[in-house]
């Protein structure tokens, strides 16, 4: 789940978003095949990566269960309303729908951000007798750093959009999304790393 939502979030969503844009004046028909491939890539990501915080963080709780099952659900809705309505057209405003979807996966990103640090914190205090593996929880901690780089981008994104046509002209914003990319592939790329085994003493 967790490389699924990277994926579906990451190059998939993001890219196809920039490339739709590109493309959009030269080609209307690509560009809007792109976008629909785009947002449902954004919507599959979110979903998975909601899943994958209550799977890990709150497995036994149905109520969590039955929540993100409402989440994914209305990923589902929104993605089908956005292609009804609009048709996918890259260039013009998209609906409704798809700004809510946008709020929707800062929620999910935020959340298994929240999740994440908190675990850490619970970790280092075990962790400080001894009872916990510092590697797992510099794992979390950097799991948390990433989806919270996304989370903060994706807020700030989306309530461009919400007054700015092309919001992807704008180059603050292009820099922003760019930098907590960074920030968040360099923690991944951290987080994932094998770590280097210590030799045990004799």
């Amino acid at each position: 789940m967790s490389h699924l939502a990277l994926l579906g979030i990451g190059p998939l969503g993001f890219g196809l978003t920039v490339l739709s844009t590109l493309v959009g004046p030269s080609a209307p028909p690509l560009a809007d095949l792109l976008w629909a491939g785009a947002s449902a890539a954004l919507n599959v990501g979110t979903a998975a990566a909601a899943w994958f915080s209550y799977r890990v963080f709150h497995g036994a709780s149905r109520r969590v269960r039955a929540a993100t099952l409402l989440l994914v659900l209305l990923l589902v809705a929104l993605w089908l309303y956005e292609g009804a309505v609009a048709g996918f057209d890259a260039i013009a405003p998209a609906t409704g729908a798809t700004r809510i979807a946008d709020f929707v996966r800062s929620f999910a990103m935020l959340w298994g951000a929240w999740e994440s640090l908190r675990y850490f914190s619970l970790l280092r205090r075990r962790a400080a007798l001894g009872l916990a593996d510092p590697v797992v929880m510099q794992r979390f901690l950097l799991w948390g750093i990433a989806l919270g780089a996304g989370g903060i981008s994706n807020t700030i994104d989306a309530s461009v959009k919400l007054f700015v046509l092309q919001a992807l002209d704008q180059p603050w914003l292009s820099v922003a999304n760019s930098a907590s990319g960074l920030v968040a592939a360099t923690s991944l790329m951290v987080a994932f790393r094998r770590p280097t085994r210590q030799p045990v003493p004799a």
